[in-house]
């Protein structure tokens, strides 16, 4: 590594490195002897830390560039790997490398800077490198660097050192200037900041300016680090990542081991055959050669086809038996492939979409055992561990309370009640074995209402079903209880159970030796079975083995449960879902208890600090209070002010210090106000006279200005009151001139009106030739109905056509049936004759024989029937006929005798049907009759019935006529509307009936004098009108005149401020009772005597006042000094138990490291339960655990997944944990695990439980579900498994009935155990053929999948060293069919139809039979090995051979599913019920939308006359409006009247007011003169005279001017 420096000139680097190699040399033992080498290890190791940091918040594209730069500066290869690791790990905040921290130890700056900047020249070199400036994410990296060194300097504060490293790299002189710069290069790219989180940034570098501190660290730390870069050197430099030289299907061979059996090229697809190493299963390996897998999966029947191809071909193989998985391979070209399709279809075997890697998973097996480890030490061991320091571990366990905490506080233990002081490092060998799996268990005594089979041994895989609440769990729990003492979910109701003897658990140690649980035995040893199984360390707190056993070995479903549907994406909620599915809720309900008491105990530090802060500040008050206090009296100055101030009444003050100074004090007080008013007012150098000779002027002023002001506003009330007299008269004309105008409009529209209506009523002959079309219109449609109604009866208008309408009589219509019948006998007679003579003739004249009366019966003319020649004659065609087909004279007399018969039968039936059609259209014209009645009128003239149906063109052809006439002589207003319309105007309208009253003269002459006589009177008013104006005008324009003259006196009156001389008055009289004022004296002076005499009382009473005080200071003080030695011991203990409760780790810190330490396997757990690319990883941040989709690696949170997207997290986190616990029991126990989960989900899971299980894993399996119960079956069934089921069958008042079955041909190990026998080879052999199928309840695979030479050579003598596993098909073909398979099967074996159209008639639900058919084929070739029936003909068949059989099958069926069977009948005729209701409705509807559009068309009329009257309506509504907007106007200048006169009348009472308050004041001033006066001093300041003959007030010095 090279160091630099910047700005340092040329031998900047040479020196930077001198100084980083001296440094290490000098202070060795500050830097923990590292050598220059190690040293440029932790940068190394910095340096690939901070890119990591940057790796997490790039793109793909991005990552891949970090990648590559970080390669090439490095010279290492594939770093992206451990570049993902990093960034998993890695902080929002910012690293601080340890490079830095372990020079800043030394605390020179210099050698920190050194560091600092080298790091930063590299990290900027490699973004700088490969910066493009078009691409967003590019940017964000440059960006990213700088911001992150910005934040770091202010972390080592070298800000310095910053600004010069951004002027050398960037040639800017900070982060805020590049950043500006960036945006003024990108004015015309407004997308190059897309993908920069500048808020982001910003925060990183506030965060650093505020939060500067850094931990130094450890050696271990830095000893660390040079390891990890060392590991980092030895896994990538110089090194090529390893690479298949393999590709395909050969890497997929050398992967796994298979063996291929053939390949072979089916539907342009590459199918490997092959078998397992180790297994008797089959795969068949599929890649897309010459067809793509889209190409045959949209058509079903290509599907069909290459399946059933795949089957023959895998039975040629002879492979009848095995389990098959079939495996279609991805590739480059495969998207859009629907996944869910093919995996979801079971037809021949299970089938999987995979990559190569995944098919290679797959077969070697889903799960591996792991090689991490969950950290030993649960949660709360940890926190017990650090509460029993301060005696706190009680807090685990109680429920909080505050009198917990104070007793705890005043010196109380809060320890646990289950803390003892047992000493388990005595226990040398440990009783507790390892338990391999399950063997037994005994039920006896736990809860016997469940079960009547006392006693229940297990298989390897257990599978037990039932319906809810038959006793599965039960089982389960009983597992749990015999081995932990506990019941999960009973505990959680705080129910306890006997720990007694039962149940029994028998168990197979890891040594093929036997041991027994009970509850009681678990209770007793259960913290060395926390410490055997689960390498928890045996300390003083209490077990929790149930937790643990939930966890490891225990799919809680309920936990489940919770974190499927009530979790949100709140930090808080992450931890307690993820700790109730790692930990359980006991741990989660501990964390909660002990984080109550933690904010107990900092609220109560927070309080006791404050409480001790407060005692310490009270006690300082009052010792400096006590210091200060002085006895120093200020009552010979307090005693001469006074004097000088000349207060009245003196002599009447207390004597004593201690009333006298306080009255004093109040006294100066009361006056206080007073004074300042005084002061305020810029009157300081005035004397007292002056001051009262300027109050006694404003005064004088003020009632001359007011009188003024009240003249001129009487006259202009006056004014306002004349002009709204005015305006009142000027409301009424313009009301007068409303009702005029409206006559006015009146009289005009009846002039308008009468020209129409004139010009209208003389035309009377128009008139009547309107009135005449309307009539022969209205008689033309009731005749064209009648003729409809006529033509909507074919018969009639058929029978009306006829010539000869006459019938036959009853005798002769019975005559030719007879005839008819007879002819028709003949005929078949003669046919049949003829078909016998016919025999007798060679195939080639029965032929010729055929073709002359297939002739003679088509021919009509004389056009040949079968060649089309034209011949002169008919008779000349029948001779070449009769020459070219000889035949004897009988055939031909039979021919001839044939077709004479043919004729007379059709003349015959010619002349019935003509007899049919005359009596049904007599009965139709009867029916018609009262309708229609030209049919009465008519009678039996049909003729005269007929002309009138076909006068239909004519009619139709004058109603157009009609029509255009109406539509002409409504142009020209002729309409009958406007016909009645006039008429009604002259006897209806008011004017017109007045007119006719007088009778005089014409009308249009009457409305024209009315006219003229309106507009007169209309003239009169406007004249009146504007007189009014005029008047108003001249009033207003001398109220304005009155107003500007007020306004001057109110200037006048407002610079005389009454108020402050009044004050001042005030003032100066209240003075006066208290002080003798001198007149001459100034007021200034006098002020600040009085405020020196103020100051010094004031001090004198705070004086005696003290003296009162000290006492009580002192017992204040005691008291404070009490409370410090009391608070001080709580302080001290409650800030060990915070700084205790800081220490504590919280649960989700285990939770995320549990998740971390096992996220790849969880990931890859997750992957495997969804469709091959489905999701990419499952990862972990501080927002909590998310998924990444493999379509477009979009982040997803657990709150946007899917229910059954949860639960499989919630089972990948279960199983991990399994796989984590090498020690722990190997068993699984799921409760209803999959309840959520869809088809695909389960199948993919069942896959993962069958590698648990080829691992060794016992599965006990519980489900309610029919589903889940086939698709278990299927997946463990023929399999080398000991697979037990146990079906659970209530019964009343009964415990279930439990039906247990073996299901694989395998033997128990308890057939082992013939010790004492000496085996040959030959024994050996066979018994190691027994081990090897059950091979996990005893070794792992490691240890059998080498043979020993003797089972080889017994193998050769012809010893069968392994048995095939025999595969059972179902029993009943009827069993493997959905419901529209066995309906479409029951139509060909049940009715068995007789003719093509019987069988579409009774197939007819089912359009898509064909495909049905192909379905049962395919099945039966499952079934059968062939197909069973026979679609090659018209009516397809079953085939005889099966017949017998499936009649047999359907009858048996029926039977025991006659109940589903008449439910599903039921539900049908339902359906068609529901059918027929939907063609009643669509009719009813129907019937509904002719009614409406009737209705519409007759609204429609109604709305064109609605419109006739709305428009009159708005006429008279636009009048109403008027007027009403008229009506308003009056009242709104009624309104303002009013309050202009209000106004005027309160501006009166105020001047009122104001004359009476002036007045009040006189008559005061008067009577004060009169007491003045009787006192013998001066009446108008109250001053003593002086003077022997002429006397003068010493105060204002106005003579004496009363006796």
């Amino acid at each position: 590594m090279k160091y630099c420096v910047f700005g340092k000139g040329k031998g900047a680097s040479k020196m930077a490195n001198q100084v980083v190699t001296k440094m290490l040399q000098e202070y060795s033992r500050q830097l923990f002897g590292f050598t220059r080498a190690e040293f440029d290890s932790i940068v190394e190791y910095d340096v690939i830390n901070i890119m990591a940091y940057y790796y997490s918040k790039m793109n793909a594209q991005q990552k891949a560039v970090i990648v590559n730069v970080l390669q090439e500066q490095f010279e290492l290869s594939y770093m992206d790997d451990t570049l993902e690791k990093l960034a998993m790990f890695a902080d929002d905040e910012v690293y601080v490398p340890l490079s830095c921290k372990l020079m800043d130890r030394l605390g020179d700056s210099r050698v920190t800077i050194i560091v600092y900047e080298t790091i930063f020249m590299c990290c900027a070199n490699m973004t700088k490198n490969h910066w493009n400036q078009s691409n967003s994410y590019s940017n964000y990296l440059v960006l990213l660097n700088t911001a992150f060194f910005h934040a770091l300097s202010y972390k080592l504060h070298i800000k310095d050192s910053y600004v010069n490293s951004m002027k050398a790299l960037y040639d800017q002189d900070g982060y805020d200037e590049f950043v500006e710069s960036l945006y003024e290069k990108h004015l015309d790219d407004m997308d190059w900041d897309a993908d920069v989180e500048l808020d982001v940034l910003d925060e990183l570098i506030d965060v650093s300016k505020t939060n500067t501190f850094f931990d130094e660290g450890t050696q271990k730390e830095y000893m660390d680090a040079v390891e990890a870069m060392g590991n980092i050197r030895r896994e990538h430099v110089n090194t090529v990542r390893e690479e298949d030289e393999t590709k395909g299907f050969a890497r997929i061979v050398e992967k796994t081991g298979i063996s291929e059996l053939q390949s072979v090229d089916i539907h342009g697809f590459e199918c490997h055959f092959c078998e397992a190493k180790y297994s008797d299963e089959k795969y068949i390996i599929i890649y897309q050669k010459d067809t793509h897998i889209r190409d045959i999966i949209d058509n079903e029947e290509e599907w069909s086809n290459f399946q059933r191809e795949l089957y023959r071909e895998d039975i040629r193989q002879d492979n009848s038996k095995a389990m098959v998985y079939i495996v279609y391979i991805l590739d480059d070209n495969s998207d859009n492939i629907p996944i869910q399709v093919i995996e979801s279809n079971k037809t021949y075997g299970r089938k999987y979409v995979f990559s190569e890697d995944e098919t290679i998973t797959f077969i070697n097996g889903i799960v591996k055992t792991s090689s991490d480890e969950i950290s030993a030490a649960s949660p709360v061991q940890e926190w017990d561990r650090i509460l029993r320091e301060e005696h706190l571990t009680a807090c685990l366990t109680e429920p909080y309370s505050a009198k917990k905490v104070a007793s705890y506080l005043g010196g109380q233990r809060f320890d646990a009640d289950y803390v003892h002081d047992d000493d388990y490092s005595t226990m040398k060998h440990s009783k507790v074995p390892q338990i391999k799996w399950v063997k037994s268990l005994e039920t006896t005594g736990f809860r016997d209402f469940c079960f009547d089979q006392k006693m229940m041994t297990f298989g390897q895989i257990n599978l037990f079903y039932g319906a809810n609440g038959s006793g599965k769990t039960s089982v389960l729990e009983a597992i749990e209880y015999a081995l932990t003492a506990e019941v999960r979910r009973v505990k959680d109701f705080k129910v306890k159970l006997p720990t007694d003897s039962f149940p029994k658990l028998h168990i197979y140690d890891t040594e093929a030796g036997v041991h027994t649980f009970t509850p009681g035995f678990s209770k007793k040893n259960n913290k060395e079975i926390e410490r055997v199984w689960y390498g928890v360390p045996i300390g003083r707190t209490k077990s929790n083995l149930n937790e643990n056993f939930n966890r490891f070995n225990a799919f809680d479903s309920e936990a489940a449960y919770k974190f499927i549907h009530e979790s949100d994406n709140s930090e808080d909620s992450f931890a307690s879902m993820f700790g109730n599915l790692m930990f359980g809720e006991t741990v989660v309900d501990h964390e909660k208890k002990w984080q109550r008491f933690k904010r107990a105990f900092n609220d109560r530090y927070t309080e006791l600090r404050s409480e001790l802060s407060e005692a310490r500040n009270m006690a300082d008050i009052y010792e400096r209070s006590l210091d200060q206090k002085t006895d120093s009296s200020k009552s010979e100055e307090i005693e001469a002010g006074i004097i000088a101030l000349k207060l009245i009444g003196r002599a009447r003050l207390p004597k004593g210090s201690s009333d006298r100074y306080p009255k004093i004090l109040e006294e100066m007080k009361a006056i206080r106000k007073y004074v300042d008013v005084l002061s305020v007012h810029n009157m300081e150098r005035m004397r007292f006279k002056a001051i009262a000779a300027q109050v006694t002027e404003a005064k004088k002023n003020n009632l001359l200005y007011t009188r003024r002001r009240k003249d001129k506003s009487e006259e202009i009330t006056r004014l306002a009151e004349e002009n709204g007299t005015i305006k009142k008269k000027i409301f009424d004309e313009r009301e007068k001139q409303t009702g005029i105008q409206q006559r006015l409009d009146c009289v005009n529209t009846d002039i308008r009106n009468w020209t129409i209506i004139q010009n209208v009523l003389s035309h009377e002959e128009t008139i009547k030739l309107v009135n005449d079309l309307l009539g022969e219109l209205t008689q033309i449609e009731r005749e064209l109905y009648h003729i409809s109604k006529i033509e909507q009866r074919p018969a009639i208008i058929n029978f009306l056509k006829l010539d000869d309408h006459q019938g036959l009589s009853e005798d002769e219509k019975q005559h030719y049936e007879a005839e008819l019948e007879a002819a028709k006998a003949r005929r078949r007679q003669v046919e049949n004759k003829y078909n016998e003579e016919k025999k007798a003739f060679g195939e080639k004249e029965q032929q010729a024989i055929e073709l002359r009366k297939i002739g003679k019966t088509l021919m009509s003319d004389a056009k040949c029937p079968l060649c089309g020649h034209e011949y002169d004659t008919t008779q000349q065609l029948i001779d070449i006929i009769d020459n070219a087909v000889v035949i004897d004279d009988k055939m031909d007399a039979l021919i001839t005798e044939i077709q004479e018969l043919s004729r007379r039968i059709m003349e015959l039936e010619k002349i019935l049907d003509r007899q049919k059609l005359i009596d049904r259209a007599k009965k139709e014209l009867l029916k018609l009759a009262d309708v229609v009645p030209i049919v009465r009128k008519c009678g039996s003239d049909y003729k005269k019935l007929y002309e009138y149906v076909t006068s239909k063109a004519e009619k139709e052809k004058r109603k157009e006529e009609i029509v255009e006439q109406q539509t002409a002589l409504d142009n020209q207003g002729f309409s009958i509307r406007n016909i009645h319309a006039c008429k009604e105007y002259t006897s209806t309208d008011s004017t017109y009936l007045e007119y006719k009253k007088n009778g005089k003269g014409i009308y249009a002459e009457f409305l024209q004098n009315r006219l003229q006589k309106i507009q007169q009177e209309l003239a009169l008013s406007e004249s009146a009108i504007v007189d009014h104006q005029k008047k108003i005008q001249q009033n207003e324009q001398r109220e304005e005149l009155l107003r500007s003259e007020i306004h001057s006196l109110e200037s006048q009156l407002e610079a005389l401020d009454m108020d402050i001389n009044r004050a001042i008055e005030q003032a100066l009289e209240t003075l006066r009772t208290k002080f003798e004022l001198p007149a001459t004296g100034v007021l200034g002076e006098w002020v600040l005597k009085y405020h020196a005499v103020y100051d010094k009382c004031e001090l004198e009473v705070e004086r005696l006042e003290a003296q009162n005080l000290i006492a009580l200071e002192r017992q204040m003080l005691a008291e404070y000094k009490a409370t410090i030695k009391r608070v001080e011991p709580m302080v001290e203990r409650c800030a060990r138990a915070v700084q205790a409760f800081e220490k504590m780790p919280s649960l989700s810190s285990f939770v995320e490291k549990g998740i971390r330490s096992n996220i790849q396997q969880i990931s890859k757990f997750f992957k495997w339960m969804h469709h091959s690319g489905e999701f990419e990883k499952l990862d972990i941040d501080d927002k909590g655990i998310y998924a990444v989709r493999g379509l477009n690696n979009q982040e997803v949170r657990t709150y946007e997944m899917s229910t059954g997207q949860r639960s499989t997290i919630a089972m990948a986190v279960m199983f991990a944990l399994h796989m984590a616990a090498p020690d722990a029991p190997q068993f699984l126990l799921l409760d209803e695990p999959l309840a959520t989960m869809d088809d695909t989900q389960v199948l993919n899971v069942l896959d993962i439980l069958k590698s648990m299980a080829e691992q060794n894993t016992q599965i006990f399996f519980t489900t309610a579900n029919g589903i889940m119960i086939n698709l278990f079956k299927e997946c463990f069934k023929n399999t080398r498994f000991d697979y037990k089921e146990y079906q659970f069958v209530k019964r009343v008042n009964r415990p279930s009935e439990i039906k247990e079955s073996s299901i694989n041909d395998t033997k128990s190990i308890e057939e082992l155990t013939l010790d004492d026998l000496t085996l040959d080879f030959h024994q050996f052999a066979q018994i190691r053929n027994i081990l090897r199928k059950n091979q996990e309840k005893l070794v792992a695979r490691e240890e059998w999948e080498e043979l020993p030479e003797e089972v080889e050579t017994a193998a050769a003598a012809g010893v069968q060293v392994q048995q095939p596993i025999i595969q059972t098909a179902p029993e009943n073909f009827y069993m493997t069919l959905d419901s529209d398979e066995r309906r479409v099967l029951d139509v060909l074996v049940a009715d068995q139809p007789e003719s093509v159209t019987e069988f579409v008639k009774l197939v007819s639900p089912f359009p898509n039979y064909k495909t049905i058919l192909e379905r049962i084929n395919e099945k039966a070739l499952d079934f059968y090995e062939e197909i069973i029936i026979n679609t090659d003909e018209m009516l397809p068949y079953v085939e005889e051979d099966y017949l017998d059989e499936l009649k047999e099958q359907h009858d048996v069926y029926y039977d025991k599913n006659k109940a589903d069977l008449m439910i599903e009948e039921q539900r049908r005729l339902a359906e068609e019920r529901s059918a027929r209701l939907a063609d009643e409705l669509k009719k009813s509807e129907a019937e509904r939308r002719k009614l409406e559009a009737e209705r519409e068309k007759e609204a429609e009329l109604r709305r064109t006359e609605a419109e006739r009257r709305t428009q009159l309506e708005e006429e008279l509504c636009k009048a109403e409006e008027k007027s009403r907007q008229q009506e308003e106007q009056r009242k709104a200048d009624d309104a303002r009247r009013q309050e202009e006169l209000r106004k005027a009348e309160e501006a009166r009472q105020l001047e009122e007011q104001r004359r009476a308050e002036e007045e009040k004041v006189l008559q005061e001033v008067e009577q004060q003169k009169i007491r003045y006066k009787q006192m013998n001093v001066c009446q108008y300041c109250g001053g003593a005279f002086t003077g022997l003959f002429n006397k003068k007030c010493k105060v204002c010095g106005k003579p004496k001017d009363y006796a």
